[in-house]
């Protein structure tokens, strides 16, 4: 065997194997999330893979220490990741700068946003989406993720206050409000690209 590291920068984390649904489960009916790598095993992410219901939309934020990737695993999202010309309460509707609008995201498709970009997703398709989602530098989303299925899984009804706090608290800062979708305030799908 070779030992090719000193025994000064030998790792003292050890390397991860998780197949598909391994991991620790965060889950409320309104969110499947599975934290796959934790800050405790990696200085660099926390990695999820993430279920998302049909109608969610996380509503627009930016964060200012984290950057994320997004990769689209099955199913479609809707995506913006860019500053727009003019914030509304909805940012299905918003432009850039130059042009850039909000776009339909299927599986193969990766979506990169560094700290301080506004960014969401929701899903208006009619099934359940997956990606698997980095966060850096952890543990930020991971502590999050916990609080907001905790709160999501104490009410029937969202609480927007307990939410809105709870993303002060870890770098998220909000631009529109999380919510789910019904039938009136879904886009058509043929408005994207």
């Amino acid at each position: 065997m070779y030992d090719f590291l000193t025994p000064e920068i030998k790792p003292i984390i050890t390397a991860s194997i998780l197949k598909h649904a391994e991991g620790e489960k965060l889950f409320s009916p309104s969110q499947d999330i599975t934290l796959k790598v934790s800050g405790v095993n990696s200085e660099f992410a926390s990695t999820f893979e993430i279920g998302v219901p049909v109608g969610f939309d996380v509503g627009a934020h930016f964060h200012k220490r984290t950057e994320e990737l997004f990769y689209v695993t099955s199913g479609k999202l809707l995506f913006m990741a860019f500053e727009p010309v003019e914030y509304t309460d909805n940012w299905f509707d918003w432009v850039g700068p130059n042009g850039e609008r909000p776009v339909i995201c299927e599986a193969g498709t990766l979506i990169h946003v560094p700290n301080y970009t506004p960014h969401a997703f929701a899903n208006i398709s009619n099934e359940t989406a997956r990606m698997v989602f980095q966060a850096s530098p952890p543990p930020d989303h991971e502590e999050y993720f916990k609080g907001l299925i905790e709160i999501l899984n104490s009410n029937s009804v969202v609480d927007s206050k307990s939410i809105e706090a709870l993303r002060k608290k870890h770098d998220v800062h909000q631009i529109t409000k999380l919510r789910f979708l019904d039938g009136h305030d879904t886009p058509d799908e043929k408005n994207f690209q």
